[in-house]
């Protein structure tokens, strides 16, 4: 590197420091960029979830109203074989309700509150005077609806049903919103990749523009006036006194140019004096010896 010309070690010095700084400018946009992808990424699935996670909560409240209004349906129908102590007839009535795949059991109390009729899913639908005892039934999956008869209340229907449907569906949109997402996000980084290779080779591009630009600015500006110091200096060293400096730049090199003139100017005055000085010791000389030539005569 010690051989190297000042222009080189000026491209290569200023080729290093935009390097680093591009390189490290790049790897905090790339992070930048990939961080914001990830993100946005996150943002729009925990939007999505949260659409889902309402919407769900509002088919519970949809289901439940629904199970309440077949609830309330059945209470008007069944009021009758409730009134006549119809068994029978109130099991069958109750055979289409369950039907409904939410619902998993009907059980009808009389006004006593005991158990008149039933209908569970078991392998099937079956009926029954009450519910068995090994079904599980989750009270809060329930509705109760008072049977009326003339403004009277001559029993109680209770449907239970399930929601493991909704769950279901809940669970698949989810999944999809998830999929979804994970298209997105590999589209976004695939998108990412494609511009940081385009930046990267724009980068390099510039670089070379750069360098290319450095080598014939710094060879224009600074290299040939630096030549031409050197070739002045050289033919001062061989005494060449007759060199004419024309100076007319205002930057470094110039007042480089203007001292070098000066020493030439004052190697000049030097040269002149030793010369004329010389000339003078020859004729001092010269008139020594014809005084001492005349003494040796006389």
């Amino acid at each position: 590197m010690r051989n190297w010309s000042i222009v080189t070690k000026i491209v290569a010095s200023a080729c290093g420091i935009v390097c680093t700084l591009v390189l490290l400018g790049g790897f905090v946009l790339i992070r930048f960029e990939i961080k914001m992808v990830d993100s946005f990424t996150k943002e729009i699935l925990s939007g999505i979830n949260q659409f889902i996670d309402d919407r769900a909560e509002q088919e519970k409240n949809s289901l439940r109203k629904n199970v309440k209004f077949n609830a309330e349906i059945l209470s008007g129908i069944g009021a009758a074989y409730l009134y006549n102590l119809d068994q029978d007839g109130l099991k069958h009535s109750l055979r289409p309700y369950m039907n409904y795949p939410e619902i998993v059991a009907i059980k009808v109390l009389d006004e006593k509150g005991k158990p008149f009729a039933a209908a569970w899913r078991n392998s099937g639908i079956k009926t029954g005077d009450a519910l068995p005892q090994d079904l599980k039934s989750n009270n809060s999956l329930s509705v109760a609806v008072d049977c009326m008869q003339d403004a009277k209340k001559i029993g109680n229907f209770q449907v239970y049903y399930i929601d493991t449907l909704l769950k279901e569906r809940i669970k698949t949109l989810k999944k999809e919103a998830s999929d979804e997402a994970k298209i997105f996000e590999d589209a976004s980084r695939s998108q990412l990749n494609r511009a940081i290779a385009s930046q990267t080779i724009g980068v390099f591009v510039i670089l070379l523009a750069l360098v290319v630009s450095l080598i014939f600015f710094l060879r224009a500006l600074v290299l040939k006036p630096l030549n031409d110091v050197s070739e002045i200096a050289h033919k001062l060293s061989d005494f060449d006194l007759t060199v004419g400096i024309n100076v007319t730049r205002k930057d470094e090199i110039g007042a480089l140019l203007r001292a070098i003139d000066g020493m030439a100017t004052s190697f000049r005055k030097v040269v002149g004096q030793v010369q004329r000085s010389g000339i003078q010791v020859t004729s001092s000389s010269t008139e020594l010896a014809a005084t001492a030539k005349e003494q040796e005569t006389t």
